[in-house]
């Protein structure tokens, strides 16, 4: 009788280390993928041409990349803990984060004046995420279309002066 006991109680064990095991491979498993999938993100995140900035709630910008860098003109440690409004200025922080519709985020072309520098015209996107701790994250893209836009300003003009041709023609 107490062989069949300690059967039952060396096989339940067993049944038990098994399930353990196969847990643990299962968490290291897990974390190696979330460690290449980080990995893989600030690959992304500073080999991006666009321009990244990752704002908290209260606009607060937490993260940049190389691209916004160069985009604002400051480095990487200064844009970090800036506030998005010393940046683009109360306008342009109304501008970038004022705009959203119902949550839901649009592509949308912006002219902001830097604080510290010339008119731009910027494409932004924004993206709310949770920072897995609960609190929402803002992740906002640029991309600067000044020349697209001063391009199309010109094609406008020349439309513009060649209607005037034609009309003064007739």
């Amino acid at each position: 009788f107490q062989i069949v006991v300690v059967n039952v109680v060396a096989f339940l064990v067993g049944q038990q280390v098994n399930r353990e095991n196969g847990a643990r491979q299962e968490a290291e498993a897990a974390a190696t993928a979330l460690k290449a999938s980080r990995m893989k993100y600030r690959s992304l995140f500073e080999s991006s041409p666009v321009a990244i900035l990752v704002l908290d709630g209260t606009g607060v910008i937490l993260e940049a990349n190389p691209a916004a860098s160069l985009l604002f003109g400051k480095d990487k440690p200064t844009l970090e803990g800036m506030s998005i409004a010393d940046l683009l200025g109360a306008t342009g922080e109304h501008k970038l984060l004022g705009s959203s519709q119902n949550g839901n985020w649009q592509v949308e072309t912006l002219a902001v004046k830097l604080k510290d520098g010339p008119e731009v015209y910027l494409e932004r996107t924004l993206t709310e995420v949770s920072d897995g701790q609960g609190d929402l994250i803002t992740q906002v893209l640029f991309r600067d279309v000044t020349k697209e836009h001063d391009r199309q300003a010109g094609l406008r003009a020349y439309a513009a002066h060649v209607i005037r041709a034609q009309e003064e023609e007739r």
